[in-house]
């Protein structure tokens, strides 16, 4: 923060620390590193979206999580002038962090690296369309009841969906299901099938919102 936003430095003293090597971590196998991480395959992926309904509060989150590698706070802050859908991209410029007694807060995003505009497919672009249209007859059916609110992930009465509310439907899941999961395995699984798919570190880092590139390297290297 004394970099950004304040200003009163300007480099970060930390970022050239290095970290002692973990021989223990050399040793891991990749397997038991992806154990480590709790990434997913896609058939366990889809094995998670068939106990999830798409009238699921947690079903929009989801999606978008698998997509983008979203942080939690980044998904629920989302309004819908984050998308475009001609261009298909979507910025993150602001995060939901939770208050005392349920309440929340809307803030800057964790990082300086976490302000950016990223792609995303025509499946993420449809699913958004689709809810968008689902917001807006919600508006009708609640009429008075609805809570009005240009965020992007809310539940059928306009309530929107907050970091808190993600955790806790993630961990409902992860009782159902016989592997690893927690809603951040989704960053990690994104992550690691674009290395699979010949990304280079420096995408991943800007599509993750990393501010240094080792944090990027020093979690998927193994991977690579």
């Amino acid at each position: 923060m004394a970099v950004f936003p304040y200003q009163a430095i300007k480099n970060n003293p930390a970022d050239y620390i290095v970290l002692p090597i973990n021989n223990d971590d050399l040793e891991k196998t990749v397997q038991e590193r992806r154990t480590e991480l709790k990434i997913i395959s896609l058939s366990q992926f889809k094995e998670i979206l068939s106990l999830v309904p798409v009238a699921s509060p947690f079903y929009l989150p989801l999606q978008i999580g698998f997509n983008t590698r979203l942080r939690r706070g980044e998904i629920s802050g989302l309004t819908w002038d984050n998308i475009n859908f001609n261009d298909q991209t979507l910025t993150v410029n602001k995060q939901m962090i939770m208050k005392p007694k349920s309440q929340f807060e809307i803030t800057s995003p964790k990082t300086k690296a976490s302000y950016r505009t990223i792609a995303i497919g025509k499946t993420l672009v449809e699913i958004l369309r689709t809810a968008r249209k689902e917001q807006m007859r919600n508006k009708l059916r609640y009429g008075k009841y609805y809570l009005d609110s240009s965020f992007v992930c809310t539940k059928a009465n306009g309530k929107p969906v907050t970091p808190s509310a993600i955790h806790y439907y993630a961990g409902k899941v992860s009782k159902q299901v016989d592997f690893p999961f927690n809603f951040h395995s989704l960053r990690h699984t994104h992550a690691t099938m674009l290395l699979e798919h010949n990304a280079n570190y420096k995408e991943i880092q800007q599509r993750l919102g990393h501010s240094r590139i080792a944090t990027t390297m020093d979690t998927f290297t193994c991977h690579k």
